[in-house]
C-alpha cells in the first residue's frame, strides 16, 4: 500500500505546473503592476484604520520618466491631506487623481473613500527608496514602504 501511494503521487504531482497566475488570466501589464505593489494598512487610532497601495510606476510603464513616479490609492474615512517623501526629500510634483483611472482599475479598487495620487520625485541614485505618508494635519507617519529599482 506504501509503494502505491507514493507511485500514485509520483504520477499525478509531476504532470501539472501551477504557480501564483495559473488560475488568474492577467496579462502582462497587471501582472507588471503586482508585483510592483506594496501596501501598508493604516493605524492612526484604535478605530481608525485604512489601507495605503503604492505602485513604482518606473518598473510599471513602457516609457518611463528619469523622475521616480508613484501612484498611490490611499483607502481612509474620513479622507485627510497627506505629505509624501522619498528617502525623506519632498515631491516635485502631486497630482491628485479622481476616480475611475487606469491604475484603480487595475488594482481592482474605486470605491467613493479612496484617494488617487501621481507622485513625482527628482530621480534618485539609491537601488532602494522608501516612500513616507504622513498627515499634513498632525504630521503622523501613515506608513513607510520600500522599492527596489531596476
Amino acid at each position: 500500500m506504501k509503494y502505491f501511494l507514493i507511485l500514485f503521487l509520483i504520477i499525478f504531482s509531476g504532470c501539472s505546473y501551477k504557480n501564483a497566475y495559473t488560475y488568474f488570466h492577467f496579462d502582462t501589464q497587471q501582472k507588471s503592476i503586482a508585483s510592483n505593489t506594496q501596501t501598508a494598512i493604516i493605524n492612526l487610532s484604535p478605530k481608525l484604520k485604512g489601507k495605503v497601495d503604492v505602485i513604482y510606476l518606473n518598473n510599471v510603464e513602457k516609457k518611463p520618466t528619469k523622475n521616480e513616479r508613484f501612484f498611490i490609492s490611499i483607502y481612509l474615512k474620513p479622507q485627510q491631506d497627506f505629505l509624501f517623501l522619498l528617502n525623506k526629500q519632498k515631491p516635485i510634483k502631486v497630482e491628485k487623481i479622481y476616480r475611475e483611472n487606469y491604475y484603480a482599475n487595475k488594482l481592482y479598487q474605486d470605491t467613493a473613500w479612496n484617494q488617487y495620487f501621481i507622485v513625482t520625485f527628482l530621480p534618485t541614485h539609491s537601488p532602494t527608496m522608501d516612500i513616507s505618508i504622513y498627515t499634513k494635519n498632525n504630521n503622523k507617519k501613515v506608513a513607510t514602504l520600500s522599492f527596489l529599482k531596476y
